[in-house]
């Protein structure tokens, strides 16, 4: 059936505020025309109430149509909350506040727990619970929440739960420079591992702020997982001088079934001194292949018995060397396997 435009009203529960440049979508409309009617219910206030398809619905007012198809339908309060909420959480354009407030608006209406309103609405969980720690953040925060991105406002709020110096710290950072999605999540999880630990608050700030204002321009995008690794290595050392020892520490590793992070054999420091063992073994393996080269082309041209008695002494020590300790590497792999 058809309606007057001015007879609907938008879905009370719908957050969206601003919806975008509409030019590509009155184009489709012009070419293609309207695919189905809008959904709609009837409004106790009279006319009809916009279950989802705002977009079109602006789209459709601005190019000066007076009437739509729609079709009319008994939806539940709660139902219409979801629908709104499914619209908006699709869309690419919706900013992170936006989204946030949609998925607390569901809530409300639904009064499920979040586990049961996550699984209606097919996203996880812990998303979810994501969103709705920026709505914490405080109102200075929400009111610049344009320079962020969605991920830089998600950490804010997590940060922010586990104290808000830590959210500050993250914004000075953020403000000075960019950091990478990865980059910021492994921070944000460091932290909160951090956090988990048994050290004193204030020891476990500190931790935190070396972590949050550490330089990683040096850092490979790829090798992102590092500040979680330095992250360990830094709390590792902390609480082995909390707790007076590793003899102390391996105690308390066994009470605590492995919570505690393993210590760094090596000094750690910086991002820098993580060693790569893959990286460091693959260059031995390059070494070995050029070195198989070498001799083949030694063999080839006959250099071992046209060389001075010297020389064939240094080559069997080298040879020795390395036929010994390739044999312990193997030997140990066979041990192993």
């Amino acid at each position: 059936m058809k309606v007057k435009l001015s007879e609907i009203k938008h879905n009370s529960y719908n957050t969206r505020k601003d919806y975008g440049d509409l030019s590509g979508l009155k184009a489709s409309i012009n070419r293609l025309g309207l695919t189905q009617p809008f959904l709609v219910r009837k409004s106790e206030e009279g006319g009809y109430e916009l279950a989802f398809g705002s977009r079109r619905y602006i789209a459709l007012k601005e190019m000066g149509r007076k009437k739509i198809d729609v079709e009319v339908r008994d939806i539940k309060q709660d139902d219409m909350a979801m629908l709104a909420l499914c619209e908006n959480i699709h869309r690419k354009d919706l900013n992170a506040v936006e989204q946030a407030r949609a998925y607390e608006k569901g809530l409300r209406a639904t009064r499920l727990a979040i586990p049961e309103f996550a699984d209606s609405i097919g996203v996880g969980k812990v998303t979810i619970t994501d969103y709705l720690s920026i709505l914490k953040l405080p109102q200075t925060v929400l009111n610049k929440s344009e320079k962020y991105g969605k991920t830089d406002l998600i950490y804010l709020g997590k940060l922010n739960q586990l104290d808000s110096s830590l959210r500050i710290m993250l914004e000075n950072v953020l403000e000075n420079r960019s950091l990478n999605t990865k980059f910021l999540r492994e921070i944000g999880h460091s932290c909160e591992s951090i956090f988990s630990s048994n050290l004193q608050y204030k020891t476990k700030k500190e931790l935190c702020r070396e972590v949050i204002y550490h330089d990683y321009s040096s850092l490979a995008p790829e090798n992102y997982r590092d500040i979680k690794s330095f992250a360990d290595a830094i709390l590792g050392r902390a609480i082995t001088k909390y707790q007076g020892g590793r003899d102390k520490t391996a105690k308390a590793r066994a009470k605590t079934k492995g919570q505690i992070p393993r210590v760094a054999s090596r000094r750690i420091r910086r991002i820098d001194d993580i060693v790569h063992f893959d990286k460091e073994l693959d260059e031995v393996s390059f070494d070995l292949r050029k070195a198989s080269n070498s001799v083949k082309k030694a063999i080839k041209n006959n250099y071992y018995s046209q060389a001075s008695g010297r020389s064939q002494r240094k080559f069997k020590t080298s040879v020795n060397n390395l036929v010994s300790g390739i044999e312990e590497i193997l030997k140990d792999e066979e041990f192993r396997t």
